[in-house]
């Protein structure tokens, strides 16, 4: 018979932890009866549903969500989760992003007795960093719940530093990094383009227009060097791109930026482009990193907490933050909220284009390293013991 595990997260859409989930869940589902407990019935990512269970305890419309009342019902939606795993006798419960690991921590809090397994996937102190009720609520629900989990799970090495010495996390911490599909990368980035050219030499930027993303930055940067013949494509729609386009006219750099919108495939751009940039005052393990390394493309990025250090050097993890350009093994590494080095590093590499032939030939092999069969590997033996 095969042994039950439970995964339990806010929805399936199509971000990095929900693909993580999914990846697993489609590696292991003939090893193990896999329960997926949604808190919406929500799902994007390509998930084989007739092989798992799906549970959905939480009806809540996906985007009428209250930082507030999502904390409020976390007591509700912990005793329904807590019901449900008794009732189908599962001893073991992994929960993805904060409400979730909340909700997990919680059941366990009120008396389930099965293991409890929480994976963090965002650089807590940040995330939680404003001063709003919602804020103080997550940092104070992190402090008092995760240390009643059996086992915490983050994507980097950053991230477990900062729930040990920020929020005096004294439970087990272990590191599990995200995977890329690597075939499925490369046939993505095959894919054919026409609504873009690359006749230029073409940084490429691929998120969220959110204040995380810090897409300013870069046009302040770009500003700084406007005078060099390049574009630079923005792939990606959120509540801060108007802000931005008019942002880009404000500084007379409109004729340098592409604003290409939602693209179901940023991969095609990206595989394209001549260097990557990611300007994130925070990220976890940013899944577009080890996208863009897969395709040969070189990167330079912020370094935020956390993970671009770790992704773009062996050497890994280290509390003290950049002040220059560093040109690490895989990748290039800029300080944090800096457009003066961001713009002379962008200048650099434009001008010496044997530093950008370089990371090309180096950035497929670091993907390598985070291959699937690796990422299920290691899940394996993390939770082989709570089993």
């Amino acid at each position: 018979m095969k042994k039950k595990i439970a995964f339990i997260i806010n929805t399936m859409g199509a971000a990095g932890a929900e693909k993580t989930v999914a990846t697993i869940i489609n590696n292991l589902k003939d090893e193990f009866d896999i329960h997926l407990i949604l808190l919406t019935n929500f799902i994007e990512v390509k998930l084989d549903v007739d092989d798992i269970t799906i549970k959905v305890i939480d009806r809540s419309p996906v985007y009428a969500k209250n930082r507030m009342f999502d904390i409020l019902k976390i007591p509700v939606l912990a005793l329904r989760l807590k019901k449900y795993l008794r009732q189908h006798d599962i001893r073991l419960c992994l929960s993805f992003l904060n409400r979730s690991n909340f909700i997990n921590a919680f059941a366990k809090r009120v008396g389930w007795k099965g293991s409890t397994i929480l994976c963090e996937r965002i650089h807590t102190s940040s995330h939680y960093a404003g001063r709003s009720m919602g804020d103080k609520l997550g940092r104070y629900l992190v402090k008092k719940l995760y240390n009643h989990a059996d086992l915490v799970v983050t994507n980097s090495a950053g991230m477990a530093e900062d729930l040990k010495q920020n929020f005096d996390i004294r439970r087990p911490l272990t590191v599990l990094y995200n995977s890329i599909d690597l075939e499925q990368n490369q046939a993505r980035a095959m894919e054919p383009v026409d609504d873009a050219s690359f006749a230029r030499f073409s940084f490429i930027l691929a998120g969220r227009f959110h204040g995380q993303k810090n897409h300013a930055l870069l046009l302040e940067a770009v500003k700084e060097i406007a005078e060099l013949d390049f574009q630079v494509l923005l792939v990606g729609k959120g509540p801060l791109e108007g802000e931005m386009k008019q942002y880009a006219q404000d500084l007379g750099i409109a004729d340098k930026i592409g604003f290409l919108g939602f693209k179901p495939n940023p991969i095609k751009y990206i595989s394209r482009a001549d260097c990557f940039l990611m300007t994130s005052n925070y990220e976890g393990f940013p899944n577009v990193l080890l996208e863009s390394l897969a395709c040969g493309t070189p990167v330079i990025s912020t370094d935020c907490p956390t993970g671009p250090r770790e992704l773009l050097d062996e050497a890994g993890y280290r509390p003290d933050p950049a002040t220059k350009a560093e040109y690490l093994r895989y990748g290039i590494i800029v300080p944090l909220a800096n457009k003066m080095v961001l713009a002379e590093t962008m200048k650099n590499v434009f001008l010496k284009r044997e530093i950008l032939t370089r990371y090309k030939q180096v950035s497929q092999q670091r993907a390598a390293d985070f291959s699937i069969a690796r990422t299920i590997s290691r899940f394996r033996d993390i939770v082989a013991p709570y089993l």
